[in-house]
């Protein structure tokens, strides 16, 4: 499991829109590939993607991208060739801003290569999910 909390000095609305769509987070998550939308409503979508945990290990996925307005986002595996996916983004005020707290869950397929994936993954989505804020900021300043 890997959490993360990150503060950005914006208001938790302003923040929010940038989740509203599982394609906005896609332009962000270093991990996902083309994305094959399923199924579109307003607090749910569905999508076939790749997933890219790490430059050798690529995953077919079906995932759900679930909505609780203002306060949370979620992107879990309904279905694919990893044992579990799942990212979960909780908004929250704070002083000056919001925090956004992530918890991440992933977990492969027991096989040859899973020890070595088990081992780069961590830190490796750790650096990802810095790079979607990176992003993000980026895109706030605009």
């Amino acid at each position: 499991d890997i959490n993360i909390q990150h503060f950005m000095p914006h208001e938790k609305d302003e923040l929010f829109r940038h989740f509203e769509s599982v394609r906005s987070l896609a332009e962000r998550k270093p991990e996902l590939g083309e994305l094959s939308l399923r199924r579109d409503e307003e607090v749910l979508q569905i999508v076939d993607t790749t997933l890219r945990i790490c430059p050798f290990f690529n995953y077919p996925a079906r995932l759900r991208y679930t909505l609780i307005p203002g306060r949370e986002a979620a992107l879990i595996q309904i279905r694919g060739g990893l044992r579990e996916y799942r990212c979960v983004y909780r908004f929250s005020e704070t002083e000056g801003g919001t925090a956004v707290d992530v918890r991440m869950v992933v977990k492969f397929p027991i096989g040859p290569a899973w020890l070595l994936a088990r081992l780069i993954a961590g830190p490796l989505m750790k650096r990802k999910l810095r790079i979607e804020f990176k992003k993000l900021a980026l895109l706030l300043q605009a």
